[in-house]
């Protein structure tokens, strides 16, 4: 079939209509697309940053839609069915990663905007394993932000074994970072965002949180973390954030720094048993998981919203900083 889209046609190129062929599979499902995600890492994809770019691309990686056609082999979902689709849309089903529940590792998966075009369009096929059903609660454009960018906070938290009254940094308080923020804080953590933004230094005080300038001291707040997630690009003092690690505290990269990590090895293994650790995006059985959790405890992204005509000037204020958190992209006729 034809799906109408928007495409870079070229590196750091304009979005402009796109039309591709896909037909659906047995195992695929066929999603009206209602919203998606424009974010800096759609600005980094148009932009080559990783060097795996193939235009045209079609950016968007938190898709919410609704299921109009399904194929004879796909299981647990209906025609009419609301479903979150986030950065991966196939595994093999075969490798040890995919047996072990750890389908996020599976060398033969694919992604959006790199194996398969994303969700700045009409439709989408994918494989029916990672189209996940909504409740209604969450069928609303502040959720959509939750299905990539919420899904690998809440893997990095549960994945390191963060508890309640534990005291949790979160270092970059952008797309993941504000959503890292809300999963700790209904976990009943003590929670700590790092910025040196303004604008966000006062929203996240009006909403309760503590804020820690960067450019600031950090000797009061010396080994006293459990943990911190990075979710930035920014280059760090990597020196200065190890310090304020507990003996056994970790850093958990989710985001990703522009240069090489550098440190002192002495902070990890002096008197200590500090950690550096990675995390990618989340499990089938973590998104299940995170799609439960957000219902229960209502949480939302701060999306700002706009019509699907407005997609350049989105990525415009991407690029430029102006988007506080995370923008989704509608349609006019859904925000009128």
């Amino acid at each position: 079939m034809q799906i109408n889209a928007w495409a870079a046609l070229a590196k750091n190129a304009p979005l402009t209509p796109f039309v591709y062929e896909k037909e659906l599979t047995p195992e695929d499902v066929l999603i009206k697309v209602k919203y998606r995600t424009l974010s800096n890492s759609d600005v980094l994809f148009i932009g080559d940053f990783w060097g795996n770019t193939k235009y045209p691309l079609v950016p968007g990686e938190d898709i919410i839609g609704e299921i109009v056609k399904r194929g004879d082999r796909t299981k647990g979902l209906e025609i009419g069915d609301v479903v979150g689709v986030g950065y991966q849309v196939y595994c093999c089903g075969l490798c040890e990663w995919c047996k072990s529940g750890l389908e996020q590792f599976c060398r033969k998966q694919k992604n959006l905007r790199i194996h398969e075009h994303g969700g700045l369009a009409d439709f989408m096929i994918v494989n029916h394993k990672f189209a996940f059903k909504i409740p209604e609660n969450l069928q609303r454009p502040e959720a959509t932000p939750l299905f990539c960018g919420g899904l690998t906070v809440y893997s990095a938290i549960i994945n390191n074994g963060v508890a309640k009254d534990m005291k949790v940094g979160v270092v970059g308080i952008g797309r993941l970072g504000h959503l890292a923020l809300k999963f700790l804080k209904s976990m009943g953590c003590q929670t700590y965002a790092f910025t040196s933004n303004t604008d966000k230094k006062t929203d996240l005080a009006k909403k309760g949180y503590n804020v820690i300038d960067p450019k600031n001291d950090f000797t009061e707040y010396k080994e006293s973390f459990d943990l911190l997630l990075y979710t930035s690009t920014a280059d760090l003092d990597w020196n200065k954030y190890l310090s304020l690690l507990r003996p056994v505290g970790k850093i958990c990269l989710v985001g990703f720094p522009q240069n090489r990590v550098q440190f002192y090895a002495g902070l990890l293994n002096d008197y200590s048993r500090r950690q550096i650790v990675g995390n990618f995006i989340g499990s089938r059985k973590d998104m299940i998981d995170m799609i439960g959790y957000a219902s229960k405890h209502k949480i939302l992204a701060d999306a700002e919203i706009f019509p699907y005509q407005k997609s350049n000037e989105v990525l415009s204020l991407v690029r430029d900083g102006a988007i506080q958190y995370i923008s989704v992209i509608t349609k006019l006729k859904e925000i009128l």
